[in-house]
């Protein structure tokens, strides 16, 4: 047998140390899709669902199905289904949000149409007004340029006809 040399000495229990810590995180990795969620990460999608509803709410929206949808993964929850609760609170969470931002944008349309409409008045006002102002001093110049304004002088005693 070889006899090992000081640096093979030294390389092979730092390569068992890495290959046993890559085992253990494969093993952790593996062993938590198997658990499932965690209790932790079910209350945390149920929170954040809930305040994604109570800005709709707050919004003005309807929100009674989600509320109903919401509390079935509660009802998940406090039975220990913990997957099926992040689902629920997940569907809640993208329905909502997209409900939303539809919400938000039909609130906000009239204002960005009024202020295109604003945009396309002032356009054509400062762009062609200039112009037509233009046009129309230079008819008017036209029109009393040839003008003579004559004065009558009245003699005392006359009488207008």
């Amino acid at each position: 047998m070889k006899k090992l040399n000081s640096l093979q000495k030294k390389t092979a229990p730092l390569i068992g140390v890495c290959v046993l810590l890559i085992g253990i995180v494969a093993f952790q990795t593996h062993l938590k899709m198997i658990a499932g969620a965690t209790q932790e990460e079910a209350f945390t999608a149920i929170t954040e669902a809930f305040e994604v509803v109570e800005q709709a709410s707050k919004a003005g929206l309807e929100v009674e199905p989600f509320v109903e949808k919401l509390n079935e993964a509660l009802e998940e929850y406090t039975h220990g289904n913990y997957d099926t609760a992040i689902t629920l609170a997940q569907e809640v969470k993208e329905d909502v949000s997209q409900l939303l931002s539809k919400f938000r944008w039909d609130k906000l349309y009239p204002y960005l149409i009024a202020l295109l409409n604003l945009t396309v008045i002032l356009v054509v006002v400062f762009g062609w007004g200039r112009k037509i102002w233009g046009w129309f001093v230079k008819q008017r110049e036209e029109e009393y340029l040839d003008l003579e304004i004559v004065y009558e002088e009245k003699k005392n005693g006359e009488q207008e006809e």
